[in-house]
């Protein structure tokens, strides 16, 4: 079910905000360009394709496995607390959020990531 509708609406839905978030790129700048525009954006392309390519055949049907197996382990935060739905789901999304931030940050101090 899970890959019916990512696959449904992730298609459709990872290139707009792709798009959206390049066009805001463009216009707002956080810092100055050290590289032609160009350059990096074939940089970026060449680098990004086999990490797309193994998020989606890969770490997302993993993630998946494990939220389906999680449901018979009872394992991890959402099972300590007693809260509602929207409480649950909004600390999950911050901490995740939180995880992808450092895991950013350490690609950038450690050399070979």
């Amino acid at each position: 079910m899970i890959k019916s509708i990512f696959d449904a609406y992730g298609a459709v839905i990872l290139p707009a905000v792709f798009v959206i978030l390049f066009i805001l790129e463009t216009k707002f700048q956080l810092r100055k360009r050290v590289m032609s525009r160009w350059k990096r954006i074939f940089i970026n392309f060449i680098v990004s394709i086999p990490s797309f390519a193994l998020l989606r055949l890969m770490f997302i049907p993993l993630m998946v496995w494990l939220a389906y197996q999680n449901q018979q382990w009872h394992f991890g935060l959402k099972y300590l607390y007693e809260s509602p739905a929207w409480v649950k789901f909004a600390i999950a999304f911050i901490l995740l959020d939180y995880s992808n931030y450092l895991w950013h940050i350490v690609h950038h101090k450690v050399p070979l990531m």
